[in-house]
């Protein structure tokens, strides 16, 4: 299968190191899929990195600053490396894509009268409410010379549903794009994640590993050197989510898909992480001669704050739930409770199970 990237992909991962990213370009170079990248998505990952990169000197220099008010001296940042940084990012990026046989897809060659009619017509990835589709429109027009041109079904990833996507299907202003051009409404198939691709198309295609080189002897269970580092990490995104008033939606989405939410209430949010159970090895498998994807189910003991209306509120109504703030607002109290939620990882980890490289949720 000939696989595209959209911009989105790349900035969830600007160095491609996740289990996810690390998979994919296994399965390239196992020649099983091949890659292929539009101009537009590289020019647009490099100027999202750049922004990235100053957001978080930003940050830092700023933390700099309000440190040095309490305790005088503190080092500075060195602005030449901010800049190295991004200097560097796209001969790096075309570099890695290059080493993985990646075909990167010029610009379409197209008068922008067509582009101007489909921005007046609404077709997709133009919308009633957006202010601008013009460079979605430039990756789906990249795509459509693609398909005119491959024998090979082609996979567009992308999690922009909002412009490419109905429902988890390829727009339908896209596939009468495809059959304007003589082709099958199908010929490109959407996926709105790189997980869903990977664990679909590439995992299973990957070389199985005993998982006791993992797991503690006589049980499927992660070694528990390992399983620290695992505990660790998700401290550290809980500290990033709760203490610092950071946003990880990828966090709250991944531990609330198990839990049914009361209907009664607003929202639920999740707050915190008290405690990780022994984690079960669901899947071991090689990416390359060096490096291990493993896959596991950590039972994590969660903190839920639940938004309540006020007159709604009884607790006897939900048990397991308990008032913390009976001032929130004149119609909304807000209740909490502990619950032991799954939360299925996808870890990385050097040849011999020991060393954590990276973790995704």
């Amino acid at each position: 299968m000939l696989v595209v990237l959209d911009t989105n992909i790349f900035c969830a991962d600007f160095k491609l190191v996740g289990g996810r990213f690390r998979t994919l370009l296994a399965a390239v170079d196992a020649g099983i899929h091949r890659l292929s990248v539009p101009e537009i998505v590289i020019d647009e990952t490099v100027g999202k990195y750049a922004s990235a990169v100053d957001a978080g000197f930003g940050s830092a220099q700023k933390a700099l600053n309000d440190l040095d008010r309490l305790y005088p001296k503190q080092p500075t940042l060195d602005e030449r490396l901010r800049d190295a940084a991004k200097e560097d990012y796209r001969p790096w990026l075309l570099g890695t894509l290059r080493d993985h046989s990646c075909r990167v897809l010029p610009y379409p060659d197209v008068p922008h009268s067509e582009i101007a009619q489909r921005a007046i017509a609404r077709t997709m990835p133009f919308r009633d409410k957006k202010q601008d589709g013009y460079r979605d429109t430039l990756v789906w027009l990249t795509i459509l010379d693609l398909v005119k041109t491959s024998a090979d079904r082609i996979a567009f990833v992308t999690s922009n549903k909002h412009d490419f996507a109905a429902g988890d299907q390829l727009h339908e202003h896209l596939s009468d794009d495809l059959v304007r051009v003589g082709l099958r409404a199908n010929s490109v198939k959407l996926f709105t994640s790189l997980e869903s691709f990977v664990e679909e198309f590439c995992r299973p295609n990957l070389p199985v590993v005993d998982s006791s080189i993992v797991a503690t002897a006589g049980a499927k269970q992660l070694d528990p050197a390992l399983r620290m580092k695992l505990e660790a990490h998700l401290r550290k995104r809980v500290f990033d989510r709760i203490e610092r008033g950071g946003d990880d939606w990828e966090l709250d989405s991944a531990l609330l898909v198990s839990f049914a939410e009361p209907t009664e209430f607003d929202s639920v949010e999740f707050s915190g992480l008290s405690a990780v159970d022994p984690v079960p090895v669901d899947d071991v498998r090689t990416l390359d001669e060096s490096t291990l994807t493993i896959r596991v189910t950590a039972i994590c003991e969660c903190e839920l704050l639940g938004f309540c209306g006020r007159g709604v509120w009884r607790p006897s109504r939900f048990p397991g739930w308990s008032l913390v703030d009976d001032h929130y607002d004149d119609d909304t109290v807000v209740v909490s409770s502990t619950q032991r939620l799954p939360l299925a990882l996808q870890l990385v980890t050097d040849d011999s199970g020991k060393d954590l490289l990276s973790l995704e949720l």
